[in-house]
């Protein structure tokens, strides 16, 4: 049980979510909105089994009052609000151009949660008195994940700065025909500057 659940809870967020993360910052290709939202679904369903199988460890084992179980139930509380803030984000960016206030909160909630998973992660392995090689491996893979995961993060917004600085240019028709639709989820193209002809085309060739 002591495996399940670390094996589980450690692909939600040392490999699915920080990926997904990692992926709608640095790549472009069409239909990315839609994978990074199902990586980030599946990576939710994992730690929802992981919880489970957690809790009751917990609960037999009298361990509710330690910083491990308290954080994944905290984790558990905050990402059950994040499939409707990402398509609230989503669906208010493909129609203005610019991110709102639920943007924000679920890119940050969603940001927040990934590192505090993986750094919780490392607090279940001591709980569980854990030692040698798998703590290594563990403490490894989180780091190279979550650093690669924050300079994702800073090449992102530095991209987005980039692009919300440049000065917006008419409709380019044949770029709009060609170009992916990994752009609606964060920046719009700069020739576009946010407009609705964009969106409005980009929408009806699906």
């Amino acid at each position: 049980m002591l495996l399940a659940h670390g094996a589980m809870a450690s692909l939600a967020f040392v490999g699915l979510f920080p990926i997904g993360g990692i992926l709608i910052r640095v790549a472009s290709f069409t239909g990315l909105v839609w994978v990074h939202a199902a990586l980030q679904i599946l990576a939710f369903l994992v730690y929802i089994a992981a919880f489970g199988i957690g809790i009751w460890i917990a609960i037999n084992g009298q361990y509710l009052t330690n910083a491990h179980p308290i954080i994944g139930i905290v984790l558990l509380i905050i990402l059950c609000a994040q499939p409707l803030g990402g398509f609230l984000h989503h669906r208010y960016f493909k129609k203005y151009g610019r991110r709102s206030t639920v943007s924000y909160a679920h890119i940050g909630i969603g940001r927040i949660a990934i590192i505090l998973g993986m750094i919780n992660g490392g607090l279940g392995l001591q709980l569980a008195g854990a030692k040698g090689s798998g703590v290594i491996a563990y403490a490894v893979i989180a780091a190279v994940m979550g650093l690669l995961y924050i300079v994702s993060i800073l090449y992102g917004e530095r991209k987005r700065s980039k692009r919300m600085s440049q000065p917006s240019q008419p409709v380019n028709k044949e770029h709009i025909r060609h170009h992916s639709d990994s752009s609606a989820y964060d920046v719009p193209p700069p020739q576009y500057g946010g407009n609705r002809e964009y969106y409005s085309n980009r929408d009806s060739r699906r």
